[in-house]
């Protein structure tokens, strides 16, 4: 089996994908138990060569089968999911992103990724001009990490889709403690001009 796995990579390093796949499956449906090694590097390809062809459809559908097989703990699984709602993201499918996030966010609570998780969530709600949705992930968000890379970014959006909302002072208040903590521009926030232009 593992002589058939091989041989699968080799076709995938190739990027004949259907040949790599046709092996891969055959592998699944026969590894023992024993062997689940293989079966885990054989889900793993699957899901690696659709997203290699820009394919976030068909990759979600082979994780699935794979966290239906191993759960949700193992390595691979964490930056697969954020993988595939990163590139339904860049291929404008904003609702299918939005979805894929809240997965990462929910299943992997203590991945390396959840913070990327975390903000591509909130920032796909707000895209989707989901205000209420937008004010919940982004206070997870916050919740979790107060000091978060993307803290700012948080506020902001929370405070713009508060706005939104007709929630004034909550709006206002959010706006503020932007300018109380963030005074200064960083990495991934940049508006701060626009903070105090919000707030009149």
């Amino acid at each position: 089996l593992s002589a058939y796995l091989q041989i699968a990579v080799s076709y995938y390093k190739l990027q004949r994908y259907g040949e790599a796949r046709i092996i891969c499956r055959h592998l699944i449906d026969l590894t023992l138990n024993s062997a689940k090694n293989d079966k885990e590097q054989a889900y793993y390809l699957l899901v690696s060569s659709y997203l290699d062809e820009k394919n976030p459809d068909a990759a979600a559908h082979e994780l699935d089968g794979f966290q239906a097989t191993f759960g949700v703990s193992r390595p691979i699984a964490e930056p697969a999911s954020l993988a595939i709602g990163q590139l339904f993201m860049m291929q404008g499918n904003v609702a299918k992103a939005a979805e894929q996030f809240a997965r990462s966010t929910e299943q992997y609570p203590n991945g390396k990724g959840v913070e990327e998780a975390f903000y591509l969530r909130f920032s796909a709600e707000y895209l989707l001009n989901q205000a209420s949705n937008t004010v919940a992930a982004a206070q997870a968000y916050l919740d979790k990490f107060p000091k978060g890379r993307y803290a700012p970014n948080a506020l902001y959006l929370k405070g713009m889709s508060l706005a939104a909302l007709n929630e004034w002072a909550e709006a206002l208040s959010a706006l503020d403690e932007i300018i109380e903590k963030f005074p200064k521009k960083t990495d991934t926030f940049q508006a701060q001009d626009e903070v105090i232009y919000q707030k009149g």
